[in-house]
């Protein structure tokens, strides 16, 4: 018998993982159903012990402890998200999507530095893997994570440092997030013709290809051979275009934090605008085909993502980061205040009050700005009767 490679083992111990998040998950669903009976923890971490003895569940014990015990903490944190604020019910994990297991505490492993880029880390139960260093470790290392993105395994460690917060007197931008172009900005600085605002080209060519390999998917028999092979194709590419859109975002937003000490996005709620809309069989939806592919070109953008990036990389520069109701920022000039819906005509906005003529994502832009700047005067107070008192002299 050969003996397994570490990536085999990986693959075994985040199966592991797996199986008992999702048995636990099950238990407590049971347990509720049936005997309202609520289970913590702390319950079904002493309901493990017996477990790894009971007869077909030896195998149980090759994974490492402290993953075994973190699976049940994610699944006890995620109903505690579920009752707190209705995040949404814990689901079943399903194999491929999301491998991966934590060590979380760094007496449990060790690192071994040998070039400026390659490393060894020396795991329980496994000795010493190689990995390459993506970036300096900085910090006091808390935990590590192993997990797998495509056809590869990687480890990410979560560390603590105490950080200088720097004043901040730049000036302040309004960005308005879109389809066509990712990012725009109210800024008029030369700085920015240096910065890409929108998603590269690479990754819609890659969204081509996989849609070629998706339709020859489907002329194959499920889980052959060539089925498997294909899917692992499909995969590859996800995962690239994911590492693509993922650099796009953090360089983009580096530079803004960088160099704006006030920046303000619309508060958009992504989740109902990339709603379904075929409705009910009683209530069919319209232009159902039309709403799918742009919800998936929302999702696609990385809109949330992007202003997750933003509110942190802000605070580190000393700057903020501000959210605005969206209501008429795309259909309000932003030289004479003027709103009326039939001022943006597609990509072009011109005002039906002064004549104004720009860009429409760039007025939303300059919209987005200016609101921010004066929710910030006031304080955070909501401003919106002071633009409608200013809008109603022009009807």
């Amino acid at each position: 018998m050969t003996k397994p490679t570490q990536a085999e083992i990986f693959s075994s111990w985040a199966g592991t993982t797996r199986f008992l998040y999702n048995l636990c998950l099950e238990h407590r669903i049971l347990s509720w159903s049936q005997y309202r009976l609520s289970c913590n923890y702390y319950d079904q971490a002493n309901e493990l012990k017996e477990l790894k003895k009971c007869e077909g569940f030896e195998w149980i014990k090759d994974s490492p402890a402290q993953i075994l015990q973190q699976s049940l903490k994610d699944l006890d944190r995620a109903f505690n998200s579920f009752w707190k604020s209705g995040f949404g019910f814990p689901k079943f994990k399903k194999k491929g999507q999301g491998d991966s297991f934590r060590f979380p505490d760094s007496k449990q492993f060790s690192i071994r530095k040998v070039t400026k880029s390659k490393a060894f880390v020396k795991l329980p139960k496994i000795g010493e893997v190689a990995f390459r260093i993506s970036r300096d470790i900085e910090g006091k290392v808390k935990n590590a994570t192993v997990k797998k993105e495509g056809d590869g395994w990687y480890i990410c460690f979560c560390c603590e440092k105490e950080m200088v917060i720097p004043g901040n007197h730049l000036p302040t931008v309004g960005i308005d997030r879109g389809i066509s172009e990712t990012l725009v900005l109210s800024s008029e600085e030369d700085n920015f013709k240096n910065l890409e605002l929108t998603l590269p080209k690479v990754c819609h060519e890659l969204r081509e290809r996989i849609k070629v390999l998706q339709k020859r998917l489907r002329l194959k028999k499920n889980f052959s051979e060539k089925w498997k092979q294909l899917q692992k194709k499909i995969r590859k590419l996800h995962s690239k275009i994911a590492k693509i859109r993922h650099d796009f975002l953090h360089k983009a937003s580096s530079y803004i934090a960088k160099n704006h000490s006030y920046v303000t996005l619309e508060d958009l709620k992504i989740k109902n605008m990339s709603k379904s809309a075929k409705g009910t069989l009683e209530h069919v939806g319209k232009n159902v085909k039309a709403k799918s592919g742009l919800n998936r070109e929302i999702l696609f953008q990385g809109w949330g993502i992007f202003a997750n990036q933003l509110k942190y990389k802000c605070h580190w520069s000393g700057g903020h980061l501000e959210l605005i109701n969206p209501k008429f920022t795309s259909t309000r000039c932003s030289e004479c205040l003027y709103k009326d819906k039939n001022n943006r005509r597609k990509k072009v906005f011109e005002c039906l009050n002064c004549g104004y003529l720009e860009d429409a994502d760039k007025n939303a832009a300059k919209n987005i700005d200016r609101v921010g700047r004066t929710q910030r005067d006031s304080g955070g107070v909501v401003i919106r009767q002071t633009f409608e008192a200013v809008t109603s002299s022009f009807a």
